[in-house]
């Protein structure tokens, strides 16, 4: 059995090391380079524009797990102090400021006269793939929690012979 487990590994590993990577990543820099300067400035803000769809798992994410860690710490409710709201907004602008700060406009091979076009087309559709990106990712925030809470109320009984003491 350790024979073809050994054998099987070795092919896999054969079988990963071809060129066919590097051909297709030539390929498509090849055909960059063939598009206008309002394509390139539309895939380069759509690509650029993809990074915000993680935006609102991520402040969900810290905003709550900031709350859970004051409760900790200080054993009081997150909504009842000061410093915990402080702290959560702090979160929700620490998340935006990462996103902006990874916002990565390479330009590269445009040449100055177009550099003016290819800036007016990339910021319109960059905020344009921005919004509807953080939008995506709201809704689908949504429909998940409202999946969960629907699963997790259809599992509770509520039946009339409860016996409170």
């Amino acid at each position: 059995m350790t024979k073809h487990l050994t054998l099987l590994l070795f092919i896999g590993l054969a079988w990963g090391q071809s060129d066919l990577d590097e051909l297709a990543l030539k390929d498509n820099i090849i055909g960059y380079q063939n598009l206008s300067i309002k394509e390139k400035a539309v895939k380069d803000a759509t690509s650029d524009a993809r990074k915000w769809l993680l935006y609102q798992p991520l402040i969900i994410s810290l905003s709550g797990a900031s709350s859970l860690f004051y409760f900790g710490a200080t054993g009081h409710h997150p909504l009842e102090s000061m410093p915990s709201m402080i702290i959560s907004i702090l979160s929700l602008y620490g998340s935006y400021s990462f996103f902006t700060l990874i916002d990565d406009n390479k330009i590269k091979g445009i040449s100055p006269k177009d550099f003016g076009l290819y800036e007016k087309v990339y910021l319109k559709e960059y905020k344009n793939k921005k919004y509807k990106n953080i939008m995506i990712s709201t809704g689908a925030v949504v429909l998940i929690t409202g999946a969960v809470i629907s699963h997790i109320l259809s599992n509770l009984s509520f039946s009339s012979n409860w016996y409170l003491p």
